[in-house]
């Protein structure tokens, strides 16, 4: 169990993240799997509990349904402590990956 809040609001949720995973891109590859751009296309959340305290410890289970070709959908739900579904959250975005860096060979100068 975490002992420490997540500071990240569900507005910046780390879902384009994963579904980068899954195309092998990360901001920490080299080249060719180095993410060069991230971008969301759009968002929803849909809150099917309004009782519930968001600051309390929230699960929130994410998947990819559909990642390729630079594109990617992915889905959330989030989960109180007892187990109550409170809202599931959707999100498609684009992603790319970074050109390569010319050698100092092939640069002009």
């Amino acid at each position: 169990m975490p002992t420490e809040k997540s500071r990240t609001p569900l507005s910046r949720s780390p879902s384009l993240g994963q579904a980068a995973q899954t195309q092998n891109l990360t901001w920490f590859n080299g080249y060719p799997n180095k993410l060069g751009m991230m971008s969301t296309v759009d968002h929803a959340i849909w809150y099917y509990d309004h009782e519930f305290d968001c600051s309390d410890w929230l699960l929130y289970v994410m998947e990819s349904s559909a990642s390729g070709m630079g594109r990617a959908l992915v889905h959330g739900r989030l989960y109180t402590k007892a187990g109550q579904l409170v809202a599931i959250i959707s999100q498609e975005g684009v992603m790319r990956a970074a050109p390569p860096k010319p050698r100092l060979s092939e640069t002009k100068l």
